[in-house]
């Protein structure tokens, strides 16, 4: 799933604290919509950005996984997106905008 919010921002390169509240409204988004889906206990929901130069499409948008995955070519996927290089998780992003 992708959660997308309204504003333009190019990537998350680009996040500051007048951009608090839409990571916030998004995670919440995603907690809301696990529960609606009923993701099962077990489950592990990841949530992240795409770093640039790795994104390919120009608009924030946030990733949510649900783990583990079953297939190769799913487990791949994962590698990619969880790569530290290529991948910043929700929360670090949070964190790291509130150290600011």
């Amino acid at each position: 799933m992708l959660v997308i919010p309204k504003t333009h921002i190019p990537n998350c390169a680009h996040l500051a604290k007048e951009h608090l509240p839409i990571l916030e409204d998004m995670k919440q988004l995603v907690e809301r919509m696990t529960k609606k889906l009923e993701v099962r206990k077990g489950k592990y929901v990841e949530t992240g950005f795409t770093r640039p130069p790795f994104n390919s499409v120009h608009h924030l948008h946030l990733h949510v996984l649900v783990l583990p995955f079953r297939s190769s070519v799913g487990r791949l996927r994962k590698w990619a997106l969880t790569h530290p290089y290529a991948y910043v998780s929700l929360d670090n992003v949070i964190a790291k905008i509130q150290r600011k």
